[in-house]
Parts: structure tokens; sequence; C-alpha cells
């Protein structure tokens, strides 16, 4: 009976499983991942990478960040930059297109700290070049 005992106690605690750290790897996937749904502006997929432990603001940010390139997605470019303990950086780029012709060119930094979970994100460094479809055709002036 005594064996049985400590059999389930240690089945038990290998199944509930203390507090898991993640790897490395594991936290640069799951920012990855975040940072993939934000670009795309697939909101549920990034809510749904958020920690369970995340101060609720969080959720609302990746709903916020998402909705921000829902209809002029965005592409990751490059490899993530480790930042931080557990901070991944990755660079994107999108292009807005506007009305009648115009459109501008964004760039900048989707910052994105995991634990286990994403716990916080932001853009930073976001630069936007305005453009019109003119200036894409010029031509040498005829002097």
């Amino acid at each position: 009976m005594r064996r049985l005992a400590v059999a389930f106690l240690v089945f038990c605690l290998a199944a509930c499983g203390g507090a898991h750290k993640p790897s490395r790897a594991e936290q640069r996937t799951t920012a990855r991942a975040f940072a993939a749904a934000v670009v795309g502006g697939r909101a549920p997929a990034a809510r749904a990478l958020v920690a369970k432990d995340a101060d609720p603001a969080v959720l609302e940010q990746a709903k916020r960040l998402s909705a921000d390139f829902a209809e002029h997605r965005g592409r990751l470019v490059g490899h993530p930059r480790q930042t931080g303990a557990a901070q991944w950086a990755f660079t994107y780029r999108r292009r807005i297109n506007g009305k009648k012709g115009a459109f501008s060119r964004e760039h900048g930094y989707l910052v994105v700290d995991t634990a286990d979970g994403v716990s916080f994100a932001a853009i930073i460094g976001r630069v936007v070049d305005y453009s019109t479809h003119h200036d894409s055709v010029l031509l040498p002036s005829k002097r």
C-alpha cells in the first residue's frame, strides 16, 4: 500500500509539473508567433498567446496592435534580436495604400516580452514615409 501511495504521489507531482520555465527557444517561438499574428492583423491569435497571469492591459494591447495591422498587413523582416533576458525585437515593414494613389511606407520594431506567454508588447522606432503615385514615376527634368 505504501509503495502505491508513493507511486501515486510521484505521478501527481510529475503530471502537475511545477513552475515550468520556458527555454530560450520556446520564448523565441512564442514571441515570433505573437509578432506574426500582430503584423498579420489576427487579434484572436495574438490574444491567445498572452500569458495567463499577465496584466489585463496586455490583452487590450494585443487587440489594438493587431487592429492597426488588420487592413494593411505587414511582414516581419530578418531574424529577431534578443534585447533582454526574455525580450525579443522584430523588424517589420508595411505599405499603406491611401486614396487617389497616395501611399506610405512604415517600418519599425515590434518588441515582445515573454515569460510563460507574452507579458508585454509595443511598437518602437516607427518611421512613416509618405508618398504619392506621382513620386514613383518622376522622370529627370529636361533642363
